[in-house]
């Protein structure tokens, strides 16, 4: 399990990656939640994003907590239309850790 001081951390890593996201991408997001025994940050794009939410445009986030906290944790995304998490499996490879 995190401890406290990880997952402060990890939200300040959020906090700073989501804005430099939409900065560039014009996307925004949001932390849904992690699952410790998996170690993996689920983060879900926000509804008022005008581009969709890619494992390429996280990569710098999870580089960052790979280094900061713990190189076991990955990112998750989660997908409230059905249709752009399909959309999303037939435009992109496949993540390479």
């Amino acid at each position: 399990m995190p401890s406290r001081q990880e997952l402060d951390r990890l939200k300040q890593i959020f906090d700073e990656e989501c804005l430099n996201i939409m900065l560039e991408y014009d996307i925004s997001m949001e932390l849904i939640g992690y699952d410790s025994d998996t170690r993996i940050v689920f983060v879900r794009e926000g509804e008022d994003s005008l581009e969709k939410i890619t494992f390429k445009i996280l990569n710098d986030f999870k580089k960052r907590i790979q280094q900061e906290i713990s190189p076991d944790w990955l990112i998750g995304i989660f997908y409230t239309d059905i249709a752009a998490a399909n959309a999303h499996k037939l435009t992109e490879e496949p993540y390479k850790i």
